[in-house]
């Protein structure tokens, strides 16, 4: 190899490595905007037994769906974002937890902050780093056009969960992993009957 052919593969590689480091830096700068987006909605949880907000939302496919779709059934919100670390770490728990509420008569959704393809390509990048397919529902909610991940979360926390009841009204929510999350947990483990005098 000459000299010329050196000196243009050392740029090529030295310009990759400069694209990577960008790329990298605009992943974290991103994740910054998300930390800042959450103190900028720092409030209170909802009320538990308030009845839960109204929302638009999209599919995956792109499809808008509102919450009277989800109805009539109790329905735990799983909020996250691709840009949240730790929310990544949630959906390997949906293989035991979406038996566990099913059990309880509870459908699984997830909500992520982003639109339906920058939710595709996150989940596709879970699926194949992590091992992990996500079959419950999912539906993108980017602050772009609905309000739904700021209402059902407040206090702007991720990941978090929102449980809403039958009736519509707030059962539980809270940080995922919290005290509100382990006490959901333990309720749905006990055997059906546990507190009706059996």
């Amino acid at each position: 190899m000459d000299v010329t052919s050196f000196v243009l593969v050392a740029l090529s590689l030295l310009c990759l490595l400069n694209l990577v480091l960008v790329l990298r830096i605009g992943a974290r700068l991103r994740a910054a905007d998300h930390v800042r987006y959450e103190r900028e909605h720092d409030g209170e949880p909802l009320p538990l037994g308030s009845a839960a907000p109204q929302f638009n939302a999209m599919t995956l496919a792109g499809q808008g769906i509102t919450g009277q779709r989800l109805a009539g059934r109790p329905v735990l919100y799983l909020l996250l974002s691709p840009s949240c670390d730790h929310c990544r770490d949630v959906l390997p728990l949906l293989g035991d937890l979406t038996p566990l509420a099913g059990r309880a008569g509870t459908q699984v959704v997830v909500v992520v902050d982003v639109g339906p393809v920058r939710a595709r390509d996150w989940l596709a990048l879970v699926r194949d780093e992590d091992g992990v397919n996500v079959t419950v529902p999912v539906l993108a909610a980017p602050a772009t056009r609905t309000t739904m991940v700021v209402d059902f979360n407040p206090p702007g926390l991720m990941p978090y969960f929102c449980l809403v009841d039958a009736a519509g009204r707030i059962a539980a929510r809270g940080p995922v992993g919290g005290p509100d999350w382990q006490t959901q947990l333990a309720s749905w483990q006990e055997p059906v009957g546990a507190h009706d005098g059996r």
